[in-house]
């Protein structure tokens, strides 16, 4: 997971007390980074499995189904920022793999980063995206932020029918869809989506993806990342203190920020064996914000019953 501007200040602030101390600040911030970014990997190396991904059991067997009976077209992930979706999509192309006995090849793009300011280029950008696909299948396309390419037609704010354009290029593309080539969408906000894109034959299956009320599977996952040895000892320390709108997104960060303080602590050990303890995982839990507030948790789970009496 990439640092965020936060972790950023950190590091900086780090390198000042390495330079002072006179470790090897390359050395140093590499094996943060390492420790901080086992979930990056290349397109052409998806190698996720399921339960590399803490919590979401509902979710991740609801996946498996659609895997095993044959997802054809596209899947929408939807829910609260911060849950995951990206690594399920990841996992996605990996049980893919393994099913077909072929390395299933990942596309994954970022909905903003296809928009132009330019009259023509975002659709160009659209159709780019589907024939890299092409050349590349088998293959899934991961689309994150895809309601910021598939909004509901028709806006008044859309007086040049710019994103009108956009989405018909996109609903083409997908009409014309090879076999071999899986579309996985993400959005936080599935109200705002042109309704065509989830019309049987595009993608018209719908997981949501929501914030485990259990946490323990989150924090376990993370344990294994970050190379503590009794998690459930970890878990039992700070199960209490975990705000219950807490994402694994959220987690992550306050991981990434123990290590961080853990590592600044034990500088004056010449072995440098960076250790984490209980105690500076609830002092990071105390200094971090949730991403989802709780209004915003009920908000989405209203949404959920919402969508799945429509469905259903």
């Amino acid at each position: 997971m990439p640092l965020s501007n936060d972790d950023s200040s950190l590091e900086d602030a780090y390198k000042l007390v390495l330079s002072a101390v006179g470790f090897d600040q390359d050395k140093c911030i590499s094996e943060m980074r390492k420790r901080g970014n086992k979930d990056e990997e290349s397109d052409k190396a998806i190698n996720v499995l399921w339960e590399d991904i803490g919590g979401l059991e509902g979710a991740k067997q609801e996946l498996r189904d659609l895997m095993s009976s044959g997802l054809r077209r596209g899947v929408l992930l939807y829910g609260p920022p911060g849950t995951g979706k990206t690594l399920l999509a990841k996992a996605i192309a990996t049980q893919a793999s393994t099913g077909s006995g072929k390395r299933m090849g990942f596309i994954g793009v970022k909905g903003p980063e296809l928009l132009s300011m330019y009259i023509g280029e975002s659709e160009k950008n659209v159709r780019n995206v589907f024939q890299r696909a092409r050349n590349d299948a088998p293959c899934v396309i991961f689309f994150d932020e895809i309601d910021s390419l598939a909004p509901a037609r028709g806006r008044a704010s859309d007086s040049a029918n710019v994103m009108d354009r956009v989405v018909s290029s996109l609903l083409t593309e997908l009409d014309n869809l090879p076999p071999d080539v899986i579309v996985v969408a993400a959005t936080n906000r599935p109200d705002l989506l042109d309704s065509s894109l989830v019309r049987p034959g595009r993608i018209d299956r719908q997981v949501y993806i929501g914030i485990p009320e259990d946490k323990s599977e989150l924090v376990r996952a993370l344990c294994r990342k970050f190379g503590i040895r009794d998690p459930d000892y970890l878990f039992e320390e700070i199960r209490g203190i975990i705000p219950r709108s807490m994402t694994g997104s959220d987690l992550a960060g306050v991981f990434r920020k123990a290590y961080l303080a853990c590592a600044k602590r034990m500088m004056g050990d010449a072995e440098f064996e960076i250790s984490l303890t209980p105690a500076d995982v609830i002092s990071a839990l105390h200094s971090t914000t949730p991403s989802v507030s709780e209004s915003e948790r009920v908000m989405y789970e209203e949404l959920r019953d919402r969508r799945a009496t429509v469905i259903g």
